[in-house]
């Protein structure tokens, strides 16, 4: 089982949202799958991809690992900005791969 920040991480290099637009992974307690996402208003090609890819990975990851995000009070809930994770999309890397597909 993946956490919730991998998952995270990887469908926000693969939709590249605009600056100021976050993807949030939310947890689901119950149901077969144990979370769901959201994000802000985008272009309809990037919420096409974020849907599309969302699908995707609720297939693969049905559930995810939630014990290192913090909850305060409520379902937990993890944010990531693209601009958060692409100083570290380095060329020949795997995540620069995927970051370069996704446009």
């Amino acid at each position: 089982m993946r956490s919730a920040n991998t998952v995270l991480e990887q469908l926000v290099l693969h939709v590249r949202a605009p600056r100021g637009i976050a993807i949030v992974l939310i947890e689901r307690p119950s149901g077969d799958q144990n979370w769901g996402a959201s994000t802000g208003i985008m272009d309809p090609e990037r919420t096409t991809s974020f849907a599309a890819k969302v699908a995707e990975l609720q297939k693969s990851d049905e559930k995810v690992d939630w014990s290192k995000v913090e909850s305060f009070v409520g379902p937990r809930r993890v944010a990531l900005w693209f601009s958060e994770v692409e100083p570290r999309v380095q060329p020949g890397t795997l995540s620069a791969s995927m970051a370069a597909k996704a446009v």
